[in-house]
């Protein structure tokens, strides 16, 4: 725009402001807590589909033995 100089200051203020609201949830802290339940649930890892090594080992020392 002519006539307004550019606020860098300004400009990554609102950047910040922008990220934050995109990564940040909406949530009160009294929401937090009377859902942890819940959200503990949800950021739980799916359990793995390996076996263990102890169990490969025992495989492979039965096949030589």
């Amino acid at each position: 725009m002519k006539g307004r100089n550019r606020s860098l200051w300004r400009e990554e203020s609102f950047m910040l402001h922008l990220v934050q609201t995109a990564i940040t949830p909406h949530l009160s802290l009294v929401e937090c807590l009377s859902n942890w339940p819940a959200i503990s649930l949800d950021l739980r890892e799916p359990p793995r589909k390996r076996e263990l090594k102890a169990t490969k080992l025992e495989q492979a020392l039965s096949i030589l033995s």
